[in-house]
């Protein structure tokens, strides 16, 4: 027998934002911020959370069921990734973050070989945005993928201003960049800069 289809967009965004949560490896950083636990689904959409990027893990928080919180005595960067909003049958994704990785990541998005990616279409706004949308509670594990690859798009962006940093400073004659190493697959962003910076003003006047 088939299963009836999820189309609710409320129940789609919570399913999200658990998929989201529940991601301790590759979304560790990730976390869902300015949740309306009241939101109402309209015709053109209310917002009913941000998801954030913390470039520094030691500052989120994880509560005993699963949750997420971000905590602000920890000197972190927060990127803002995407917003979701709902309408009454499906979630709507806002890719603020890399939408143009996001709109490819959507596209190509399938779980078993008879899928199609998910629906994806551009927001003509300043900075611009992409837009996913969750139409069923299958899809929720699908635009998880989009997250990472996304996040993946950040910290590839990181380490690039990085090595950029120290090339500026090894064309000077101060430093090489081979005496450096970068690897943001390994601690924090922000720790890695953090070393960065140390090792330069070590080496500079």
């Amino acid at each position: 027998m088939v299963q009836d289809r999820l189309r609710d967009g409320t129940r789609i965004a919570q399913l999200v934002a658990s998929e989201l949560t529940g991601d301790r490896e590759a979304l560790a950083q990730v976390v869902v911020v300015d949740a309306d636990p009241d939101v109402e689904p309209t015709d053109d959409g209310a917002l009913a959370y941000r998801v954030t990027h913390v470039s520094d893990p030691e500052a989120v928080d994880v509560g005993d069921r699963g949750q997420t919180t971000v905590d602000e005595g920890v000197d972190a960067e927060q990127t803002i990734l995407a917003e979701v909003f709902v309408q009454s049958e499906r979630a709507r994704v806002e890719f603020a973050a890399a939408p143009d990785v996001a709109a490819d990541a959507a596209a190509e998005a399938a779980v078993t070989d008879d899928e199609t990616g998910l629906r994806v279409r551009p927001k003509a706004v300043d900075p611009p945005r992409t837009l996913v949308f969750v139409e069923d509670g299958a899809d929720a594990k699908r635009i998880i993928s989009v997250f990472k690859i996304v996040v993946a798009a950040i910290g590839e962006s990181i380490e690039t201003d990085l090595k950029n940093q120290i090339k500026r400073v090894e064309q000077s004659g101060q430093i090489s960049c081979e005496s450096v190493s970068i690897d943001v697959s390994v601690g924090s962003p922000v720790a890695v800069r953090a070393a960065v910076e140390q090792h330069l003003n070590r080496v500079q006047p």
